[in-house]
């Protein structure tokens, strides 16, 4: 009984935030209204959650000796040992067992994603994750792939804009959590994760304004491009990049100045202007999409 009590933790249920770019294809398609589409998104959400909270044990597994000397993730279940190894084991096997099943319930072609996900992050974990550059690069292929989960659950072909602004918008957020991690842990850094030695701090801080402001560039051209959008004037849709420049900013607010940057997941549930930013995007999209169109 005491082991249920950590499940949530374990499975790190609060990162399944990340996942809500499962629907990002489902909001843009104009389909949020179609039951049988919100039903296929919801389940693709639930079973890439699963099979992400099965990447998510197994790295808690191998990294729990690294993560013993981080100030936060030291408390993790595993890194605490408040379970044991092999209840992690049979957990993560489950999540990954029921994840594929309810991927597989949706679609063919999803189990494949899912498929892909984990060998990239198995690529991550034996290779890129010790490499600078290819480390962010390789979490922001992720992202891509929950785009796509999204939308061959629906079976919709995202724009090659919207895979660009994700993209785009992923490296930023990879380079800024590494220069947290830099901030947070200081002397620390490299003890905890060898690669931010190959970090020079300028060299972040150019990345992260690089990809910051391609983030917004691309997701211009993705407000005034798509094809959802046909029917109304593309400068209305525009405006919505005051959204994204909001949460940008505090974003990097929250890194250089509050040093709490490091968890995009949990910074974004208790930061309440960072949610309020994201939240108010969201209603002004779904509110252009759905009752002026």
């Amino acid at each position: 009984m005491e082991y249920l009590a950590h499940i949530p933790r374990v499975m790190r249920m609060k990162q399944w935030i990340k996942n809500g770019f499962v629907f990002l294809p489902l909001l843009f398609s104009g389909q949020c209204l179609d039951r049988g589409y919100w039903l296929a998104s919801t389940m693709a959400f639930l079973g890439f959650s699963l099979v992400s909270s099965a990447v998510y044990i197994a790295n808690d597994v191998l990294d729990r000796e690294r993560d013993r000397s981080h100030p936060r993730k030291c408390l993790r279940p595993i890194a605490a040992g408040q379970v044991s190894l092999n209840f992690a084991a049979l957990l993560g096997l489950g999540c990954m067992i029921l994840g594929i099943r309810a991927l597989s319930g949706v679609g063919p072609g999803l189990w494949v994603w899912s498929a892909c996900y984990v060998v990239l992050q198995l690529f991550y974990n034996f290779f890129a994750k010790d490499r600078a550059i290819f480390d962010v690069v390789t979490l922001a292929l992720g992202f891509q792939i929950r785009i796509w989960v999204g939308s061959v659950a629906i079976m919709v072909v995202p724009s090659l804009w919207m895979q660009l602004c994700v993209f785009m918008l992923s490296l930023f957020l990879g380079f800024a959590k590494r220069r947290s991690e830099q901030i947070v842990l200081k002397d620390n850094a490299v003890r905890h994760r060898a690669v931010l030695g190959d970090y020079p701090p300028a060299l972040l801080d150019r990345l992260i304004f690089l990809f910051a402001a391609l983030s917004i560039l691309s997701y211009a051209f993705y407000a005034g491009t798509s094809l959802v959008h046909s029917q109304l004037s593309p400068g209305i849709f525009l405006y919505s990049i005051g959204f994204v420049v909001a949460g940008i900013a505090r974003y990097l607010y929250l890194i250089y100045v509050k040093a709490c940057g490091e968890d995009l997941a949990e910074i974004l549930l208790k930061d309440v202007w960072l949610f309020l930013t994201v939240l108010w995007w969201l209603y002004y999209m779904a509110f252009l999409i759905y009752i002026i169109k």
